[in-house]
């Protein structure tokens, strides 16, 4: 599942993932909210979560989602260029994986899902 407050973040998100074949995306979601509402029809195993949001930032959603399905994985993203250490410990004691430069590349994001999704096996 992507969560992104930006419809053009979202889309892209989507169209990376896309193009992998050991990926689905089973919802996408344009708020914290929306995501809450949804994860518990859509268990995803992952969640790709924007740090900024409309509503609610990453960090309250991810505890509220780790809340309501434990077994989903959330992956932080950010715009931030240099994710402060501060951030990481926040990332951390929400429950959440992160943070992930969204600029980052497109392999590495991947590879940061990958490790994500075989350390739930």
């Amino acid at each position: 599942m992507v969560v992104d407050g930006s419809p053009d973040s979202l889309s892209a998100l989507e169209s990376c993932l896309a193009c992998e074949q050991d990926f689905e995306t089973v919802g996408l979601a344009l708020s914290g909210c929306d995501a809450l509402e949804r994860v518990r029809s859509l268990r995803p195993d992952l969640i790709l979560l924007n740090l900024q949001m409309p509503d609610m930032n990453g960090l309250e959603a991810a505890m509220h989602i780790r809340r309501k399905s434990p077994s989903t994985r959330v992956l932080i993203l950010t715009d931030r260029l240099r994710p402060e250490p501060d951030l990481r410990r926040a990332c951390e004691h929400s429950g959440a994986t992160g943070p992930i430069t969204k600029s980052q590349p497109r392999e590495e994001l991947l590879s940061e899902i990958r490790l994500l999704l075989a350390a739930r096996s």
